[in-house]
């Protein structure tokens, strides 16, 4: 069995489901539209804290932050390539890293996209983000850094969410990339790249 985060005493607001978050709310006191927008600002607006979610009382955010826990990783680098490939290697709350590499596509007139627009059917952009699962991996590939690690502990939904959320913010600030819609595709993998790939990749 893989160690997982001891939750039970303050669980991460970014891990709860929204059933969760409004059962955490009334047990607060609060009404039931205080947990929409919490919701609100933890998975759309990709809030970084408590501090930010302006439309909540003081009092909620105080109880919120005694009682519970935002989960938000720390950017610690960001690698570019000529191409626009960016990784990203992400500190948890814990002090382990993690990756997460953005991959953009532009389609050329031959391929086919079956949701492409009926106007522009030759163009196609895909930004596609490989998020982690875990912190380091079992696997033991000899070609691979993360496999010296071990396999560490698994990542929590907040962990693997917060990765979306975090490179959407940073995406944003990159010319050329929709600010309304930074990502367009989710890849689930364990943790990094292999080493001689990203080596390739990164030149």
């Amino acid at each position: 069995m893989l160690p997982l985060l001891d939750d039970a005493a303050q669980p991460d607001l970014r891990s709860l489901g929204f059933s969760e978050l409004s059962a955490l709310v009334s047990r607060l006191g609060e009404q039931p539209y205080r947990a929409r927008q919490l919701y609100s600002w933890l998975h759309r607006k990709g809030a970084a804290s408590l501090d930010a979610m302006t439309d909540l009382p003081r009092a909620f955010r105080e109880r919120l932050a005694a009682e519970t826990r935002l989960t938000t990783l720390a950017v610690d680098a960001v690698q570019q390539s000529s191409d626009g490939t960016r990784k990203y290697r992400m500190r948890t709350w814990d002090g382990k890293f993690i990756e997460s590499v953005y991959m953009p596509d532009e389609s050329g007139p031959q391929s086919f996209d079956p949701e492409a627009d009926e106007q522009e059917p030759d163009i196609r952009v895909r930004r596609t983000l490989c998020v982690s699962t875990q912190v380091g991996c079992a696997m033991g590939c000899g070609f691979c850094m993360t496999a010296t690690m071990g396999l560490v502990r698994n990542l929590t939904p907040g962990e693997i969410a917060d990765q979306v959320y975090r490179v959407n913010a940073d995406l944003r600030e990159v010319p050329g990339v929709d600010s309304q819609r930074p990502l367009t595709t989710l890849i689930y993998m364990r943790m990094g790249e292999p080493r001689n790939n990203y080596d390739n990749v990164m030149r």
